[in-house]
């Protein structure tokens, strides 16, 4: 089955240096990429996650049933989206350029 990727949101994400604050996710049945941010997926391993879950503000709330299905249950559905340098990108291009011909 194929699923439609925006490339530009999968992009920004592996391209986003903060890693401190989000953590990015991929959808593997939807094609969607999710931010989820870095304290909901620690906490999700505490043994208090149940009561932390209680004390969510409402923006949060809705991520935490997705925090469950990636950290509790790890759900193959759900692929960590990496980090790529710009560095990196940059060479991969400079690359594939000196490999084409003139």
């Amino acid at each position: 089955m194929k699923i439609k990727i925006d490339l530009e949101q999968l992009i920004a994400a592996m391209e986003d240096a903060r890693r401190d604050y989000n953590e990015y996710f991929l959808d593997r049945k939807t094609g969607e990429v999710e931010a989820i941010p870095e304290e909901l997926l620690r906490a999700a391993g505490y043994e208090d996650w149940e009561e932390t879950k209680k004390g969510l503000p409402g923006w949060e709330k809705p991520l935490a049933g997705l925090v469950e299905a990636i950290v509790l249950e790890e759900d193959p559905r759900w692929i960590n989206v990496p980090f790529v340098p710009t560095h990196e990108v940059y060479e991969l291009m400079a690359n594939f350029a000196k490999s084409l011909e003139d």
